[in-house]
């Protein structure tokens, strides 16, 4: 946004102050952590469906990640400790909802998505597993780039999906509470189910690695 359009933007922010105050509000304590929650629950859904493990607390700690259940190493307290996962997620971002991130009309130009990374120090440590990633077999990257997975790196892939406002707009309007199984949640749903036809290959890659740790 230019210098000019931030000023009238701004002087429109102040000469409607009440109405702004309250949309901010009611969008930060009820709409977005609504939105959140029902996202949480499609993913642990998924991966109760799936027999598969994770965490599903973005709403409350912006953490939800998963993984087979042959990546966990449980150890006292922690139950889930995966030494691989995908998280929901998206490149560095700090002033944006994640609404906004999700509908892809970030101004940080933030995308949201599910990160596939390791845990290093399950593989020898950062500087073992990062000259093992050098080496993966370019099929399988082609195989996940095919399916529309973006290639970050270090054995990182990135798989986005963008949420539409008018579909995610209807979703909310049920007084009953937010319908998590409505249409606009599908994008979703497809990356989870596009993670899940390409799980053998991140398989692969782990069983490839130099795994120290079971």
């Amino acid at each position: 946004m230019d210098t000019t359009n931030e000023r009238k933007a701004g002087a429109l922010i102040l000469s409607q102050i009440s109405m702004f105050n309250e949309a901010v509000l009611l969008f930060g304590k009820t709409v977005e952590p609504e939105i959140l929650g029902a996202i949480d629950k499609i993913v642990e859904d998924f991966c109760n469906a799936n027999e598969w493990v994770g965490i599903y607390y973005f709403k409350d700690n912006k953490a939800c990640y998963f993984g087979l259940k042959a990546w966990n190493r449980p150890k006292e307290p922690v139950e889930i400790d995966l030494l691989a996962k995908f998280s929901l997620d998206g490149a560095a971002q700090f002033y944006d909802y994640w609404t906004a991130v999700f509908y892809n009309v970030s101004i940080e130009g933030t995308e949201a998505g599910f990160i596939f990374a390791v845990d290093p120090k399950a593989f020898g440590g950062r500087n073992l597993w990062n000259n093992y990633a050098k080496n993966i077999d370019q099929e399988i990257i082609g195989k996940l780039e095919s399916s529309g997975f973006k290639n970050q790196g270090k054995g990182g892939f990135f798989l986005p999906f963008h949420l539409d406002a008018t579909l995610l707009a209807s979703a909310y309007e049920d007084t009953s509470g937010i319908d998590f199984e409505h249409e606009a949640f599908d994008p979703i749903r497809e990356a989870l189910e596009t993670i899940k036809a390409n799980i053998d290959l991140f398989q692969s890659i782990i069983s490839n690695g130099p795994l120290i740790s079971p």
